[in-house]
This record gives structure tokens, C-alpha cells and sequence, in this order.
């Protein structure tokens, strides 16, 4: 391994660290309390950070001030806030902002005091484009808030009924919008979005070629088109080919949808995955590269070079900031080895950057440095991760950016992904840390998974904290399913039974993820079990019948409710369904508990001693 040296980062760590100790010397005597203690600790990790206060309004502030302002029906005060955003809104190489982040940062959907803010905003002004957007966006995120990202076999019927009604509403907003001002870039990227649910192939081709045909330039209808041309969506590699060949292989080489390249890339391995999601992971990993390799032609080599070589043709935080999300995508997709790594090295080159552990100072590209670190995180070294996340942040203060809004989003990503590292080594001190450097740069509607911080302290034992922090996520709509989830489990964990049920219950009845929702099922029953209430966990059990669905939940969920209910069989003197539960729980997985349930089963019911 190379040696380290003490460099500019290296140096500026250690310094912070050593003032921060002697500050946390003297306040680590005066605590009395476990909390005091976690404080101290937490103060520790975000004096290391060297976090600085600034006073930059962020769109996604305004985004949450929007929202917030249409909850308690100030439809007036939203209004302006977004035709402020819009008005200062330009077409740029690969989006149109700031409206792009402005909108993404709204309500997630699915809440009754925004859509009648939103509603009273059309009420009072029936010929606001702006409104009508706005309430189209909201139908959007609703419908996919409630249909979740499963595959179609795993969704409820009601939710499929709840996403349909919605896309509807959405599609007759934005018809409306675009008929009342045809000038808003937006409105047909968001149109093309909301006919994606349907996989009508035919209906994306008329509502792509009526937005590309007003805005030629508007790369993201052309990402958006290209997505809705994978298998997973109705579409074929083929028509991906033929799609990218006929958009990005004629402009010339400075043309931002060369882009597009790279993502067909990234959807051709996403395409590989699907097909080869059911092995274990060395074939897995066997699999895809098998894949990869039969599909991946020459001309995409060539064209994801030419798409690189971007660099030099655009603003380079433009460009870096479309690269990033196709790079995380890329790593994300489980598997995955040779051809994000190929890829990684053709944008190092590309972009006069090194992958190396080490690099010299303003010599990196901070999105460059941020994926490696996640690459190594991925092989295990955590030493490296770190490394490569301090030269991340490093190279992003030094970049020279349009303004200083766009450095934050950068820095705050960065923090985001270091504390997604962090909550995977179970450093949660880190993590809270790491949370709040990046709600201080960015804004605390920045993005980012708001619900690592209440994580952190339910993992730590803090259940109070975990509760207060989980609850103020969830009273301003930004923690979502898994808020609430550790919320319901730092409730149980402090004995209140009754506040954990009331939490668990929603997430059983209605969250999207059907992982989640079994999880929820289980820890209900759990809790009844506690309280010696046999026949109601039986009743969870018997409404929640999508437990045991062997198409939609894993082995390891089935194994668990199976051995779960044997249990509830015995306690409740039913023998032989008992045994029939503890056998099917067995086929499932081999969990010591249903076996030995299982024996002691079978003596019982053969008429031998217990």
C-alpha cells in the first residue's frame, strides 16, 4: 500500500482534530449524562469537518418554503417564490436551472394540505400555467410515492389502481399547463415523465418529438426517451442502438447529447442485472459481465469516448454534475465490477484526472474523487474511502463554479455519500455529523437521506433522540417511510408499545416497499407476543396475508413469518398447522429456532415426551 504522507488535507485534519480535542477535554469532564457524552463526540467529528456557516438563500430552500407555504394554504406566497425561480430559470447543457431543483425539492406527494394549497392557488388563479405545473408535478411524485419501485408482480392491486388515478390527474395538468404558456422547458420534460408510467411506446414517441421538436436542445428529454427504451419499460437494446445512433451520432462533437452515449452504457448494465438478478453473487457479477460483453458493441466504445471528451467542449461543473449520477448508477447496480471501472479510467483520462490513492493538489475532479471512494468502499478499505472523500471535498472548494449555491450542492452530495459510508461502517457519531455538514452547506431540504440522522441515534441506543429527530422529519414531510419505521422501533425500544403500533400500522397497511411492509407486519406481531396476545398477532397475520406471497417477499422474510406463526399455532394449541409452518419455514431457510420447534413438533404430535 502507498505510504502516506502528511499532505494539505492530512494536515488541515489533524490540526482540527487536535483544537477540537482540547474544546472537548474540558466539556467531556462536565458531562454527566450519556447525551452530553454523544454530544461531545458528535462536536469531535464536526470539528474535523471544518464546516463554515454562510448565508445563502437555496433554491431548495425556497423549494421548502414553497411547499410549506402551500400547506397552510399561502397559495400567494408560493406562487411568487415560483415565478421568481422560473424567471431566472435558464436552458443550459444538460438542464434547465435552477427550476430543475426548485421542483424536485417540492412535497413527495401523497399529503392532503399541499394539494389544497395547490388546488386553492388554481381556484384563485384557473390561468396559471405555473399552477397547473406545480399540481401535475404533485399528481407525479404521488403516483410513484404510492406505486413504489417494485417490480409490477410485487405492488398491491390498490396500488396500482392509486397510481393510475393519479398519472391521469398528472397528464391532464400538464395538458393544461402546456395549452395555457407553451414557453416552460419543463413542462414537456415532465409530460414525457408521466407517459413513461404507461410503457406506450407509441404515446412517448408523440410526446418526445413534440417536446424535442420546441426545445432541439433540451438534453434531459432526450435521457428521459432513452429510459423509457429499456426492456424493464416496454423497449429493447435494439431500440436504445437505433435511438442513440439517430440523436447523439450526428450533432458534432461539442454537442451535449453525446452524452447519451454513456447513458445507453448505463442502462445496457441495468438491463444486464435484471436478467441476471437471481443468482448468488459471484455468478451474478460472472453474469452480467457475460452480458455486458455481448451487448456492448464498438460503436458504444467509440461514442462513450466521444462523450467523455465532453470535457473540453462544456462548462466543466456542468459537465461533471450530468457524469455523476450515471457513475453512481453504476456502482449501485449489485454485480457490477469490470464496467464501471473501465468507464472510470475513460473519464480520469478524459478529464485530466488521477484515480491514484494520492494525487497532487487542484490536480482532481471532485466527482472523479467521490465515486472512487465509493469503489473502495465497495472493496472494503476504509482508510481509502476516506482519503478519496477528503480529496473530494478538497477539489470542490478549489473548483471555480457559476455560483456559490452550485459549490454547496457539490460539497453537501459529498458529505451525503460520506455519511452513506459511514452509516455502512456503523460509525454512526460520523454519520450525525456528517448529516449536519451537509444540511449546514446545502440547506435542510437539500436532498439526501434525511432519515440516516434518527438511524444513527436509534442505532447509538439514543432512542429519545432517534424519536425527537425522527418526528421532526416526519412533521415537515421530509423522512418519508423509513422515519417513521425507526421511529416505530425507537418507540418499542422504549417500551411504548402503543406509539409503535401506531407507526407500524401505516407501514404495514400502505408503504410501497413490500420488504418494508413485511417488516412492519412482523414487529406488530412481535409486540402482541410481548403482551401475551396470541390471537391478535394470529389476526395480523391472517390481514396482512402478503407475507407469505412467495413471488414478492425473500427467503429470509418467508423463513421468519413461517416460523413466526408456527409459534403462534403452538401457543394457541393448533399442533398440526404449527408443524406444517415450522416445516415450511424450514424449506425457506434454517433458522435453529423453527428446528427446534419443529422437533419438539413432531414428538408431540407422535405421542413422544416433550
Amino acid at each position: 500500500m502507498l505510504g502516506l504522507k502528511a499532505d494539505s488535507i492530512h494536515a488541515k485534519r489533524l490540526a482540527a482534530a487536535f483544537l477540537a480535542a482540547i474544546i472537548i477535554a474540558g466539556a467531556a469532564t462536565a458531562a454527566e449524562s450519556p447525551e452530553a457524552a454523544l454530544a461531545a463526540q458528535v462536536a469531535l467529528e464536526t470539528a474535523e469537518l471544518g464546516v463554515k456557516p454562510h448565508n445563502i438563500v437555496h433554491v431548495t430552500d425556497q423549494a421548502l418554503a414553497a411547499t410549506e407555504a402551500l400547506r397552510r394554504g399561502d397559495y400567494q406566497s408560493a406562487a411568487t417564490l415560483s415565478q421568481q425561480v422560473l424567471a431566472k430559470s435558464k436552458l443550459r447543457a444538460f438542464s434547465f436551472g435552477p427550476f430543475d431543483r426548485f421542483i424536485d425539492h417540492l412535497s413527495p406527494g401523497a399529503e392532503a394540505k399541499y394539494l389544497a394549497g395547490l388546488n386553492a392557488w388554481i381556484s384563485h388563479s384557473p390561468k396559471s400555467a405555473l399552477a397547473y405545473l406545480l399540481r401535475a408535478s404533485y399528481y407525479w411524485s404521488t403516483a410513484w410515492t404510492v406505486r413504489g419501485s417494485e417490480f409490477d408482480d410485487a405492488v398491491p392491486d390498490e396500488h396500482k389502481r392509486a397510481f393510475e388515478e393519479n398519472l391521469d390527474l398528472a397528464a391532464n395538468d400538464i395538458r393544461q399547463t402546456i395549452a395555457l404558456d407553451p414557453k416552460i422547458p419543463w413542462s414537456y420534460l415532465l409530460q414525457l415523465q408521466i407517459a413513461g408510467g404507461r410503457e406506450n411506446q407509441q404515446a412517448l414517441d408523440r410526446v418526445f418529438s413534440a417536446g424535442s421538436t420546441r426545445y432541439p436542445a433540451f438534453y434531459e428529454i432526450y435521457r428521459t426517451r432513452l429510459k423509457y427504451l429499456q426492456p424493464k419499460w416496454g423497449g429493447s437494446t435494439a431500440a436504445m442502438y437505433k435511438f442513440v445512433a439517430d440523436k447523439a451520432g450526428k450533432p458534432p462533437s461539442s454537442s451535449p447529447l453525446k452524452l447519451l452515449y454513456l447513458q445507453l452504457g448505463d442502462n445496457l448494465l441495468d438491463a444486464a442485472y435484471i436478467s441476471c438478478n437471481n443468482l448468488a453473487h459471484e455468478l451474478l457479477t460472472t453474469c452480467i459481465d457475460a452480458t455486458m460483453s455481448r451487448t456492448v458493441t464498438a460503436e458504444l466504445t467509440d461514442g462513450i469516448t466521444k462523450a467523455l471528451g465532453l470535457y473540453k467542449f462544456t462548462d466543466p461543473v456542468e459537465f461533471s454534475n450530468a457524469l455523476w449520477p450515471i457513475l453512481d448508477d453504476m456502482i449501485d447496480t449489485p454485480g457490477n465490477s469490470a464496467s464501471t471501472n473501465t468507464i472510470l479510467q475513460l473519464a480520469a483520462d478524459a478529464m485530466g484526472s488521477d484515480n491514484q490513492l494520492i494525487h497532487e493538489p487542484g490536480h482532481n475532479n471532485y466527482v472523479l474523487d467521490a465515486i472512487t471512494a465509493r469503489i473502495w468502499l465497495t472493496i472494503g478499505n476504509s482508510d481509502n474511502v476516506d482519503q478519496k472523500f477528503l480529496e473530494a471535498l478538497d477539489d470542490a472548494k478549489r473548483m471555480s463554479f457559476r455560483d456559490e449555491d452550485e459549490r454547496y450542492v457539490a460539497l453537501a452530495t459529498i458529505y451525503d455519500d460520506m455519511a452513506a459510508a459511514a452509516m455502512h461502517a456503523r460509525q454512526y457519531v460520523k454519520v450525525i455529523a456528517l448529516h449536519d455538514a451537509a444540511n449546514a452547506v446545502a440547506g435542510v431540504n437539500h436532498g439526501g437521506p434525511q432519515y440516516d440522522k434518527c438511524g444513527a441515534y436509534f442505532q447509538l441506543h439514543h432512542f429519545k433522540e432517534a424519536v425527537e429527530e425522527c418526528t421532526q422529519l416526519l412533521d415537515r414531510y421530509r423522512g418519508g417511510v423509513r422515519a417513521r419505521l425507526y421511529r416505530a422501533w425507537a418507540y418499542e425500544s422504549l417500551k411504548n408499545y402503543t406509539a409503535a403500533i401506531a407507526d407500524y400500522q401505516p407501514i404495514a397497511d400502505d408503504a410501497s416497499d413490500s420488504g418494508i411492509r413485511a417488516g412492519a407486519v412482523i414487529d406488530i406481531g412481535h409486540i402482541d407476543v410481548l403482551s401475551g396476545q396470541y390471537a391478535a398477532a394470529l389476526d395480523v397475520f391472517q390481514k396482512h396475508a402478503f407475507v407469505f406471497d412467495t413471488d414478492v417477499q425473500t427467503p429470509e422474510n418467508l423463513a421468519i413469518v413461517y416460523n413466526n406463526r408456527c409459534f403462534l399455532y403452538m401457543k394457541t394449541g393448533e399442533l398440526k398447522k404449527a408443524l406444517d409452518d415450522c416445516t415450511t419455514s424450514l424449506q425457506y431457510g434454517r433458522l435453529p429456532d423453527a428446528l427446534e420447534k419443529h422437533q419438539k413438533l413432531q414428538k408431540l404430535l407422535s405421542g413422544g415426551a416433550t
